[in-house]
């Protein structure tokens, strides 16, 4: 027995301290007797002064979040390999290429080269005259250029010449959600009072490689999965992935606690 339990006390709930800080907990004939909060002292400060950095780092506006460093005060972001909206329709890469769908400006400046199209989908310039009327700029074979009344088609590029190759038909849109493959037995089956260590899952993805996903147990999004021991129950992990075109893919794992006895 540790102190006198006739008195009213405030403290923490010695069975919940177990499954976060076990070190600090005392145990009497196999069963939690209380929590040394002598011990608990130094991994408080410790909590502290991490918070106390948080805080610190937030004052100053520099954010690191998985590597990558965020100034909020002059709205920076540094050490970002690729950005991508989550619709898809836009990226910029580490190299400073830019990948859009579509650009509306007032104003377009090219200090060096501007490249319009490809081999495989010839583009054209669509040019307005000063009455208004659009004109379609195109380069026919042999380098000559050629004007068409109108604008310029999105999927083909007009061209006096009838022996240019039509462009290739886009591939198409990406449906496929990410396939998830979990590690380990599923069902799990644990002890009542031991530690659950998740092995994870695999995502696997042909048009978004390298994606991770985010877990839940029993409803409640985790960054790292934690998994309640004290009594026999049951806990559903769902696991879930997201591509770049949007897809979702879902897998779920269940987790007995059963009591030995």
């Amino acid at each position: 027995m540790v102190g006198d339990r006739t008195k009213r006390k405030v403290g923490f709930i010695a069975e919940e301290v177990n499954e976060i800080i076990p070190e600090v907990v005392i145990w009497e004939e196999g069963q939690i007797d209380g929590i040394d909060y002598a011990y608990m002292t130094a991994v408080l400060a410790k909590a502290v002064q991490e918070l106390d950095e948080k805080i610190n780092e937030v004052a100053s506006g520099q954010q690191s979040i998985l590597g990558a460093e965020f100034d909020l005060q002059n709205k920076n972001i540094i050490n970002v390999r690729n950005i991508l909206s989550a619709s898809g329709n836009w990226s910029i890469d580490e190299n400073g290429k830019l990948i859009v769908k579509e650009i509306e400006t007032e104003k377009l400046t090219v200090k060096e080269s501007a490249q319009i199209g490809s081999s495989e989908k010839p583009r054209g310039i669509t040019l307005y005259d000063p009455t208004g009327d659009p004109y379609c700029v195109s380069v026919a074979v042999g380098g000559a250029l050629a004007s068409e009344s109108g604008v310029c088609a999105m999927s083909s590029s007009p061209s006096p010449s009838s022996n240019s190759p039509s462009p290739p038909e886009p591939p198409p849109p990406d449906t496929t959600a990410p396939l998830i493959t979990i590690i380990g037995d599923n069902p799990a089956t644990i002890s009542v009072g031991s530690t659950y260590v998740d092995p994870g899952a695999i995502v696997s993805d042909a048009g978004s490689p390298n994606i991770g996903y985010t877990t839940s147990v029993d409803g409640v999004v985790m960054a790292e999965v934690q998994i309640d021991t004290a009594t026999s129950s049951v806990h559903t992990i769902l696991y879930s992935a997201t591509d770049q075109a949007g897809n979702m893919g879902t897998a779920t794992k269940t987790v007995n606690v059963v009591d030995p006895d």
